[in-house]
């Protein structure tokens, strides 16, 4: 191995060894809390889909998808302009003007809104559904979405003040309440639908209470003009990226309420859901991708360093695709129920559009560090207009597979159009090569398991891990890493395996 190679991979490799270790404690901590966040829809799957049929789960996947786009919209960005403009300033009565100034408007805006919003309730259920039956559910919706808005915000708050396990308490509050009350009032006291909607008020509601409490000291009646419109024009252009890309990935559910049926809507609901765990690592890695990336950027490795994160980052997540979609068939059965079981169907495609999705933390950097952002929101309004076009096409054709596929391609078209505007302006010297053959195999790998179908269930399983354990030894055979690369791994193993014989000799 040519030493001045192996002596740049080495640098590399400990830049990002000790970047991470930097801030992997904070990482992990919040990371913590935003899966919980995230988790309780996929734990009360197993419940929801014994009880409600497809069409009612995709009444509630449609008014879900409803309310939170109700919520991007109230935030306003808010949130992420806080962050931006606390550490901007040194004085700790400025910073509680900026937090107080957000707060209360944020109450204030969410409280009129939603209001508005409640009394229009039979209007909204019947220009969704064409009947008014969901009216009362609607104001249930609009009455909890003020209290899960300022929770997140309050939550924000601890983030700022590095109170990890406070926020982690909050988060957790909400999970218990929002999982144990949904099964008490949707499994044992059979309220349907709307019980479901009255455990996600009271997780909100509690919760708040109890952030509220963790923040009294910053709350002050203090508000300023000056920083609000500072934190909304940065905040703006956030939301607007926001809705496109909940255009991309919601928007298909009333795409089935109006040209297709609901019972479709339940199925392709549940796939989406299965999918969307790849989304919790993406989560969890985002929360530390951005600080690291500033606190690097100056260093000469830097390019070399970024190249090397997407083909890791892609490895990482093409692999837990491949073993939710290969598996998919097996974990829709135990989950749920027969009626939900063609669900499996969607996820490999869902999760190969969610692998793109993945790249954009990393080739994104690039918009950010350039101080562009703009072309955040252009490049998510021409995702979001592929894929209006792509749900008129696809849709009435093929269901929830051209949901699915509608979902993928404007993903793909999204880490494109990244990529090519974050060249422009901050090159960065990718092995695109090495990328897309990481997810070919991927995609191969994942075509190859929807063929097996022995009838019998064990050797199902038995192929099915051997595809699995297929995507390393392609990974390899294919040179994604380079002979340094190897080079140091097999010297950092070497290490990892004589210090373990070490602790077992004393």
């Amino acid at each position: 191995m040519n030493n001045n190679a192996k002596k740049e991979a080495e640098v590399v490799q400990s830049a990002i060894s000790q970047g991470f270790k930097k801030l992997s404690n904070q990482t992990l901590i919040y990371g913590i809390g935003v899966v919980v966040t995230q988790l309780a829809a996929f734990v009360l799957i197993p419940v929801f889909t014994r009880i409600f049929s497809p069409a009612e789960y995709g009444v509630i996947d449609a008014i879900t998808v409803f309310s939170s786009l109700v919520f991007l919209f109230l935030m306003m960005g808010l949130d992420s302009a806080t962050l931006r403009y606390y550490f901007d300033s040194e004085d700790n009565k400025e910073r509680l003007k900026i937090i107080n100034t957000a707060f209360w408007f944020l109450f204030l805006i969410s409280t009129i809104i939603c209001g508005l919003l409640s009394f229009f309730s039979p209007s909204i259920s019947l220009l969704i559904f064409k009947t008014e039956a969901y009216s009362s559910i609607f104001r249930i919706v609009f009455l909890g979405i003020p209290f899960a808005l300022l929770l997140e915000f309050s939550k924000g708050i601890l983030r700022l003040k590095f109170a990890s396990w406070r926020y982690n308490f909050a988060s957790f509050t909400n999970f218990f309440i929002r999982v144990g009350l949904a099964i008490y009032l949707v499994a044992i006291l059979r309220q349907g639908i709307i019980g479901n909607f009255y455990s996600i008020l009271a997780g909100a509601l509690i919760a708040f209470f109890l952030a509220i409490f963790f923040i009294k000291n910053d709350l002050k009646f203090k508000f300023s003009i000056f920083y609000l419109k500072k934190m909304i024009c940065f905040g703006l252009p956030l939301v607007l990226t926001g809705l496109v890309l909940w255009a991309v990935v919601s928007s298909n559910r009333f795409f089935f309420i109006r040209i297709s049926a609901l019972e479709e809507l339940g199925l392709y609901s549940v796939g989406s859901r299965i999918s969307n765990l790849l989304l919790f690592f993406i989560s969890v890695f985002q929360l530390g991708w951005s600080p690291f990336v500033m606190s690097i950027y100056k260093n000469n490795y830097f390019s070399r360093l970024m190249a090397k994160t997407l083909i890791y980052f892609m490895i990482l997540m093409s692999f837990f695709a491949l073993v939710i979609s290969v598996f998919s068939y097996e974990i829709i059965k135990i989950i749920s129920s027969p009626p939900y079981i063609d669900s499996y169907k969607i996820i490999g495609i869902l999760s190969i559009g969610i692998v793109f999705y993945a790249a954009t933390s990393v080739v994104g950097s690039g918009i950010s560090l350039s101080k562009k952002t703009y072309f955040f929101p252009i490049s998510a309004l021409c995702a979001g207009i592929l894929n209006l076009i792509l749900n008129i096409v696809l849709i009435p054709r093929l269901g929830m597979f051209g949901a699915a596929i509608g979902v993928s391609v404007s993903y793909f078209v999204l880490v494109t159009l990244y990529y090519i505007f974050a060249q422009r302006y901050w090159p960065i010297d990718y092995e695109l090569g090495k990328v897309f053959k990481i997810i070919l195999i991927c995609c191969v790998l994942i075509g190859f398991s929807y063929f097996i179908n022995t009838g019998n269930l064990i050797f199902d399983i038995l192929f099915k891990f051997i595809i699995v354990f297929l995507f390393p030894i392609l990974i390899f055979l294919f040179r994604i890493f380079s002979q340094s690369e190897l080079d140091l791994f097999k010297f950092y193993s070497t290490k990892l395996k004589n210090l373990i014989v070490e602790k077992l000799q004393l």
